[in-house]
């Protein structure tokens, strides 16, 4: 979508201000957010989020650019939930760091 492209032309994983002192990260350092599934390469967006928390945007992929990793769905789970059958890919844990 052309709306979505123009707002964030690039992946980008958000980080609080917190965690990104902590972390030693400055907006746009490359960071890497890896779970046991796989990670994501991205620059980094420091917010007002909440701490001990990311966000990656999902809208990115493999169609127009495969250079490096950034599907979001690259962290996350792969099961379902037993009631609604509903996917996990809003969530999983990771490990952060400077690139």
């Amino acid at each position: 979508m052309q709306a979505l492209q123009d707002k964030a032309p690039e992946a980008f994983i958000e980080i609080s201000k917190a965690d990104a002192l902590a972390y030693n990260i400055q907006n746009g350092d490359a960071i890497e957010a890896r779970s046991r599934r796989g990670y994501v390469v991205a620059p980094a967006k420091i917010t007002d989020i909440r701490q001990g928390f990311l966000f990656i945007p999902f809208h990115y992929g493999y169609w127009d650019d495969n250079s490096h990793p950034r599907a979001a769905n690259e962290v996350t789970r792969e099961d379902w939930d037993p009631v609604s059958k509903q996917p996990h890919y809003k969530l999983s844990a990771v490990c952060i760091r400077k690139m």
